[in-house]
């Protein structure tokens, strides 16, 4: 088991991306000072974090990012990375500062193949122009930095995957990324349209140009059912087999990060996973989506499991006679159909919940303004949503 703290640094970023996972319409909260972030790195190396992603909003709007990654070298932890939009990376003995002070990988966010899909999807003019650099930067600095280049899947790029990997892969070829595409969430600002589909989308083509080049790449936030490749290359799958398990930020009171588990909280494993054999490999699916989309496009799958938990331990340098044991395990983890979320009010609206002694879930109401987003009763001015 390996544990990875997930830390906050800044809510600020220079981009509007059009999934925003944090858009509530809130201004973003004044940046934890240098002192409270060291205290909170201390804690959760207490609580055995290993490895540590900063992550924003824009994590290197930050001029003391490289004191932070030194400090936490100095804690111990044994990997040290920075997710980012890339847009501030292009500066000069930026990235050089920052390997110095102790940083191992970078998460890099690219979701376009040229410039005004990039503004389509970031808000900005200048995001594609800037990422550019930064691939070029990180090229330079490849043999002294982890590479990993996340992709967000969404109704704005689904139809131009293959070209944006072969920019990475193709245009960069000393980058040598690993390649994550991530299914957009419902979440956040994507909440507010009607959600891209599974059935909309094709991997495959992508995929396959991954696979000719011999690049390592993974697929998240995609039912098993759907990934039109072998189910090792599924992040969740490899975070369970692997027992990848991460701290995450809590807004509830405590010392600000909850156990997470392996990140799966809010996903649900409905009726059709009952029929499917590698439902204890599977992600399932969110519960947002889930609750606006339905679960008809889950297509239980049939087959032996046992190969590809062994192809993942092996994928790892782990011991494949291990894949029976860990397949059990697996098999025995809770899997709910139903996720029932404690929802905090955003801005301008108000939660009401409904409980009986009979039900297995309450029944939440949400109160707020009319702004588009799925509504059971909605008004010129109101909606209400349950």
């Amino acid at each position: 088991m390996s544990r990875t703290a997930i830390v906050t640094v800044t809510e600020r970023c220079n981009q509007a991306c059009v999934f925003c996972l944090e858009e509530d319409g809130a201004p973003p909260r004044p940046d934890p000072p240098a002192a409270d972030v060291a205290r909170a790195l201390a804690g959760l190396r207490a609580r055995g974090a290993e490895h540590l992603t900063f992550m924003g909003g824009e994590s290197f709007l930050r001029k003391d990012l490289p004191s932070l990654l030194a400090e936490a070298r100095r804690l111990g932890f044994t990997r040290v990375g920075v997710a980012t939009n890339g847009t501030a990376l292009g500066h000069p003995g930026l990235i050089d500062r920052a390997i110095e002070a102790g940083l191992d990988f970078v998460e890099l966010s690219v979701h376009a193949d040229d410039a005004p899909l990039a503004e389509a999807i970031s808000g900005r003019r200048f995001t594609f122009a800037r990422q550019r650099r930064a691939l070029f930067a990180l090229e330079a600095a490849r043999d002294r930095l982890r590479v990993i280049v996340n992709v967000v899947v969404c109704r704005e790029n689904h139809g131009r995957l293959p070209a944006l990997v072969r920019l990475l892969l193709d245009e960069h070829p000393r980058l040598r990324p690993m390649v994550k595409l991530k299914f957009v969430s419902v979440v956040g600002a994507a909440a507010a349209a009607a959600p891209l589909r599974y059935e909309e989308v094709d991997l495959a083509p992508a995929l396959a140009v991954l696979r000719a080049r011999g690049a390592d790449f993974a697929v998240h936030n995609v039912p098993l059912c759907r990934l039109p490749d072998e189910p090792a290359r599924s992040y969740e799958a490899q975070a369970l087999a692997l027992d990848w398990r991460y701290f995450d930020p809590d807004p509830a009171p405590g010392d600000g990060y909850r156990d997470a588990g392996h990140q799966l909280e809010g996903n649900v494993w409905p009726e059709p996973c009952d029929r499917c054999t590698v439902a204890p490999l599977c992600p399932g699916l969110e519960e947002s989506y889930r609750r606006l989309a339905g679960d008809g496009e889950l297509l239980p799958r049939a087959g032996d499991p046992l190969p590809h938990v062994g192809a993942i331990l092996v994928g790892a340098g782990r011991d494949p006679t291990t894949a029976p044991a860990v397949l059990a395990a697996l098999a025995r983890r809770p899997r709910p159909r139903r996720f029932v979320p404690s929802p905090a009010p955003r801005p301008g609206e108000a939660v009401l919940a409904f409980r009986h002694p009979s039900w297995s879930e309450p029944l939440w109401f949400e109160l707020g303004r009319a702004d588009g987003r799925p509504a059971f009763v909605a008004g010129r001015r109101l909606r209400l949503a349950y």
